[in-house]
């Protein structure tokens, strides 16, 4: 009986791990994309609005600049991506479609 109840505990520790290891290699494949918005003097623009909209689906996603104007975009599926930075007193910029790859660090 113990043996029974021992051998349930590991075979569903290892299927917990297993799992987790699955879930963890998908992290893999996500595109992470960083940048620093800033005026024409060069200053840092704080509190921007950042967006990502992919090219293919549509969907977007949307992040703030920080004290020092940088943002960071995390989890993205590799993809065709514009990127547009907006700030209220100053115009909105878009790039073009930005293509992606796996694993991609911009």
């Amino acid at each position: 009986m113990l043996g029974r109840t021992l051998s349930r505990v590991f075979i569903t520790t290892l299927l917990l791990c297993v799992a987790s290891l699955f879930v963890a290699a998908q992290d893999l494949d996500d595109v992470t994309i960083t940048g620093k918005v800033t005026d024409s003097n060069g200053l840092a623009v704080v509190g921007a609005s950042v967006i990502a909209t992919s090219v293919e689906t549509g969907e977007s996603r949307t992040v703030v600049t920080d004290d020092e104007g940088q943002y960071k975009i995390v989890k993205l599926k590799p993809g065709s991506y514009k990127i547009k930075a907006a700030q209220k007193g100053f115009g909105t910029l878009e790039t073009p479609a930005i293509t992606t790859i796996s694993a991609q660090n911009l």
